[in-house]
């Protein structure tokens, strides 16, 4: 009987984690420069260089799917082999 190491779940847990911590970091760098770039003393327009429109959207919605597929695939695998 296979219930999986508990060292699986671990290593599981810690490739989320740093999944988490890379999108983090990603996030709040966007919002750091997005702060320093338009910065009302610089008389910049916020949002003028930014993506807009369809194709943006449709590139961040895939991107969140990929990233959710990353980590449900072998989320999933570990729950079925500590099923059975």
């Amino acid at each position: 009987m296979n219930m999986g190491a508990p060292g699986d779940v671990d290593a599981l847990h810690i490739a989320a984690f740093w999944i988490c911590v890379i999108i983090a970091i990603i996030v709040f760098g966007a919002m750091i420069y997005s702060l320093v770039k338009f910065h009302q003393s610089r008389d910049a327009v916020a949002g003028a260089d930014m993506l807009h429109g369809t194709k943006a959207d449709l590139l961040w919605t895939i991107i969140s799917f990929l990233i959710l597929v990353a980590v449900a695939i072998p989320a999933a695998e570990l729950i079925l082999k500590m099923e059975h």
